[in-house]
C-alpha cells in the first residue's frame, strides 16, 4: 500500500512539472532560434528560412497539455478493455506525440484534438503489444533491463505508431500479413499528397505577393 501511494504521488509531481519545464525550455529556445532565423534571412534575401526545433518548443500551448492530460485517462481505460492489448501504460503515457500533431492539423481547435486524441489511443497501445516482443529481445541482448522469464516491455507512447508498425512488419507479407502492406501504401499516398497541396499553397502565397 505505502509502495502503491509513493509511485502515485511520484506520477502526480512528475505530470505537475512536465509542462511547466517544457515552457522553460520553449522560453530559453525561442530566443536562439529567431536570432538564427534573422541571421540567416539576411543571408538569403530570396527566400524565408525558419529554423526547426523539436516539439517542445510549442511547449507553451495549453491545448497541448490539455490534450495530453485528457490522453492520459483515456489511455489507461483503454488498457483495461482494449481486445488484443497487452500492455498497462505508465513510465511513458505522458508521451502522447498525437497531441501534437493534433495541435498542428486542427490549428488548435481543441474538441477536435480531443477527439484525435482519443481515437488514436488504442493505436499506441496495439502497436506497442506488437513491438513487445522485439523491444524486449534488444533488452536483454543489451543488459540495459533484467527481465525474467516471460516478461515484456514496451512502449505505449511509440511516435508515427502506425508507420512504425507498417514499416516494421511490411514484409509479413510472405506470411500472408498485407495490411502493413496497405498502410505502407496509404502512407505513401497520403504523403505524396500533402506535399503537392502544400506546393501549392506555398506557390499560391508567392504569386499573392
Amino acid at each position: 500500500m505505502a509502495a502503491t501511494l509513493t509511485l502515485g504521488i511520484q506520477a502526480s509531481c512528475a505530470l505537475t512539472l512536465f509542462p511547466v519545464i517544457s515552457k522553460y525550455f520553449m522560453m530559453a529556445l525561442e530566443p536562439i532560434s529567431s536570432a538564427i532565423s534573422a541571421f540567416m534571412n539576411k543571408k538569403f534575401d530570396d527566400r524565408t528560412l525558419v529554423v526547426g526545433l523539436d516539439w517542445p518548443f510549442m511547449g507553451g500551448a495549453n491545448e497541448i497539455w490539455l490534450a495530453v492530460f485528457w490522453a492520459i485517462p483515456v489511455t489507461l481505460v483503454f488498457s483495461m478493455f482494449l481486445p488484443g492489448n497487452e500492455i498497462l501504460p505508465f513510465a511513458g503515457i505522458v508521451n502522447n506525440a498525437i497531441a501534437v500533431a493534433a495541435f498542428l492539423v486542427t490549428g488548435g481547435n481543441i474538441i477536435r484534438m480531443l477527439i484525435l486524441v482519443t481515437l488514436f489511443a488504442p493505436a499506441y497501445l496495439w502497436v506497442g503489444t506488437i513491438m513487445a516482443p522485439f523491444i524486449s529481445d534488444l533488452a536483454r541482448s543489451t543488459g540495459a533491463v533484467a527481465l525474467k522469464a516471460g516478461e515484456l516491455i514496451s512502449c505505449s507512447s511509440i511516435d508515427g505508431p502506425i508507420q512504425t508498425y507498417a514499416f516494421s512488419h511490411v514484409f509479413k507479407i510472405m506470411d500472408g500479413n498485407f495490411l502493413p502492406l496497405v498502410l505502407c501504401v496509404i502512407f505513401v499516398v497520403c504523403f505524396i499528397a500533402l506535399y503537392k497541396y502544400l506546393g501549392k499553397e506555398e506557390a499560391e502565397g508567392r504569386e499573392i505577393n
